[in-house]
């Protein structure tokens, strides 16, 4: 799931909360909500963060970095090459959390 940046903190929360308890647990209601999960072929659901989006942030920056090229704007090709390597740097983090 995706969030809003403006999405108001306790509606987020409330949430989150709902998308990440439906279906777990051991009571009547969780096996019933599983069930309902099987029928549309998931399970429940886990938190995820921000680095599910690297690589769609990553084809972005470099897409601004190539127009900036092609239209010989130095400022903006300053501008995304510094977003591409944040992009960059941020990938390599996930990688040697993962790692380690």
């Amino acid at each position: 799931m995706v969030w809003r940046k403006d999405l108001d903190p306790a509606l987020k929360s409330k949430i989150r909360d709902f998308i990440l308890g439906y279906g777990v647990g051991d009571s009547d209601e969780a096996r019933r909500q599983r069930e309902i999960l099987r029928a549309i072929q998931t399970g429940p659901f886990k938190p995820a963060d921000d680095s599910h989006l690297l690589p769609v942030r990553e084809m972005e920056a470099t897409g601004a970095l190539i127009e900036a090229r092609n239209r010989k704007d130095p400022e903006a090709e300053a501008k995304a090459q510094a977003l591409l390597d944040q992009v960059r740097t941020e990938q390599k983090a996930l990688a040697a959390r993962q790692d380690g």
